[in-house]
Protein backbone atom coordinates (compact mmCIF):
# COMPACT_ATOMS: atom_id res chain seq x y z
CA UNK A 1 0.00 0.00 0.00
CA UNK A 2 1.44 3.55 -0.82
CA UNK A 3 0.63 5.64 2.17
CA UNK A 4 2.05 8.85 0.31
CA UNK A 5 -0.77 9.03 -2.03
CA UNK A 6 -1.89 12.96 -2.41
CA UNK A 7 -4.39 14.65 -4.80
CA UNK A 8 -2.44 14.95 -8.66
CA UNK A 9 -0.15 12.07 -7.77
CA UNK A 10 1.00 10.58 -10.89
CA UNK A 11 1.11 6.50 -10.52
CA UNK A 12 1.19 3.90 -11.78
CA UNK A 13 -2.42 1.36 -11.44
CA UNK A 14 -2.77 -2.08 -12.27
CA UNK A 15 -6.73 -2.13 -13.85
CA UNK A 16 -7.32 -5.18 -14.60
CA UNK A 17 -9.20 -7.28 -14.62
CA UNK A 18 -11.31 -4.66 -17.09
CA UNK A 19 -14.59 -5.14 -18.91
CA UNK A 20 -15.37 -3.74 -22.18
CA UNK A 21 -13.75 -0.63 -23.32
CA UNK A 22 -13.00 0.01 -19.76
CA UNK A 23 -8.80 1.17 -18.84
CA UNK A 24 -6.66 -2.32 -18.42
CA UNK A 25 -3.77 -3.60 -17.97
CA UNK A 26 -1.58 -1.55 -15.64
CA UNK A 27 -1.47 2.20 -16.98
CA UNK A 28 -0.48 5.86 -15.16
CA UNK A 29 -3.19 7.53 -14.14
CA UNK A 30 -3.87 10.74 -11.86
CA UNK A 31 -4.80 10.53 -7.99
CA UNK A 32 -8.09 12.94 -8.23
CA UNK A 33 -9.63 11.47 -4.54
CA UNK A 34 -8.95 14.78 -1.71
CA UNK A 35 -6.00 14.74 0.63
CA UNK A 36 -7.91 13.70 3.27
CA UNK A 37 -9.34 10.98 1.65
CA UNK A 38 -5.81 9.92 0.10
CA UNK A 39 -4.53 9.61 3.31
CA UNK A 40 -7.49 7.72 5.39
CA UNK A 41 -9.14 5.58 2.62
CA UNK A 42 -8.14 2.63 1.44
CA UNK A 43 -9.98 3.04 -1.71
CA UNK A 44 -9.11 6.21 -4.11
CA UNK A 45 -9.84 7.64 -6.75
CA UNK A 46 -7.95 7.63 -10.15
CA UNK A 47 -8.25 8.97 -13.75
CA UNK A 48 -6.41 7.11 -16.02
CA UNK A 49 -3.67 8.18 -18.41
CA UNK A 50 -2.96 7.18 -21.89
CA UNK A 51 -0.87 9.09 -25.21
CA UNK A 52 -1.65 12.41 -26.49
CA UNK A 53 -4.33 10.66 -29.58
CA UNK A 54 -4.19 12.19 -33.35
CA UNK A 55 -7.34 14.58 -32.51
CA UNK A 56 -8.46 17.09 -30.77
CA UNK A 57 -9.18 16.81 -27.75
CA UNK A 58 -12.73 15.89 -26.17
CA UNK A 59 -14.24 17.99 -23.30
CA UNK A 60 -13.39 15.20 -20.74
CA UNK A 61 -9.84 15.25 -21.49
CA UNK A 62 -6.70 16.73 -20.64
CA UNK A 63 -3.28 17.41 -21.38
CA UNK A 64 -0.46 16.58 -19.29
CA UNK A 65 2.90 15.14 -19.71
CA UNK A 66 5.12 17.56 -17.87
CA UNK A 67 8.16 17.33 -16.86
CA UNK A 68 7.20 16.59 -13.13
CA UNK A 69 4.24 14.25 -13.83
CA UNK A 70 7.40 11.80 -15.04
CA UNK A 71 5.49 10.71 -17.94
CA UNK A 72 7.52 9.37 -20.81
CA UNK A 73 5.20 10.82 -23.59
CA UNK A 74 2.72 13.71 -23.84
CA UNK A 75 -0.56 12.28 -22.57
CA UNK A 76 -3.92 12.99 -21.68
CA UNK A 77 -5.96 11.94 -18.72
CA UNK A 78 -9.53 10.61 -19.29
CA UNK A 79 -12.17 11.94 -17.24
CA UNK A 80 -14.41 9.34 -18.78
CA UNK A 81 -12.64 6.66 -17.56
CA UNK A 82 -12.89 7.46 -13.55
CA UNK A 83 -12.20 5.01 -11.56
CA UNK A 84 -12.11 3.86 -7.77
CA UNK A 85 -9.59 1.45 -6.67
CA UNK A 86 -8.11 -0.24 -4.26
CA UNK A 87 -5.00 1.23 -2.94
CA UNK A 88 -3.43 -1.97 -3.16
CA UNK A 89 -3.82 -1.53 -6.81
CA UNK A 90 -1.39 1.25 -7.22
CA UNK A 91 2.62 0.85 -7.59
CA UNK A 92 5.35 3.41 -8.59
CA UNK A 93 4.35 7.22 -8.14
CA UNK A 94 5.70 8.85 -11.55
CA UNK A 95 5.57 12.35 -10.14
CA UNK A 96 2.82 14.68 -10.02
CA UNK A 97 0.65 17.11 -11.96
CA UNK A 98 1.50 20.86 -12.54
CA UNK A 99 -1.06 23.52 -11.06
CA UNK A 100 -2.33 24.50 -14.64
CA UNK A 101 -2.48 20.22 -15.13
CA UNK A 102 -4.17 19.77 -12.13
CA UNK A 103 -6.65 22.75 -13.04
CA UNK A 104 -7.39 21.31 -16.71
CA UNK A 105 -8.20 18.08 -15.36
CA UNK A 106 -10.73 19.42 -12.88
CA UNK A 107 -11.94 21.31 -15.41
CA UNK A 108 -12.39 17.67 -17.54
CA UNK A 109 -14.17 16.12 -14.35
CA UNK A 110 -16.98 18.98 -13.98
CA UNK A 111 -17.24 18.68 -17.62
CA UNK A 112 -17.51 14.38 -17.42
CA UNK A 113 -19.65 14.09 -14.05
CA UNK A 114 -21.88 17.04 -15.84
CA UNK A 115 -21.58 19.92 -12.99
CA UNK A 116 -20.79 22.39 -15.75
CA UNK A 117 -21.39 22.60 -19.64
CA UNK A 118 -18.43 22.00 -22.08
Amino acid sequence: MNPTLARGAVVLVRFDPAEGRESKKTRPAVVVSNNVACRHDTVVQVVPVTRLPDRELRPYESRCGSSSSGLAHPSRAVANQIRTVSRHRIGQRLGHLTPDEAKALDRALLIQLGFVAS
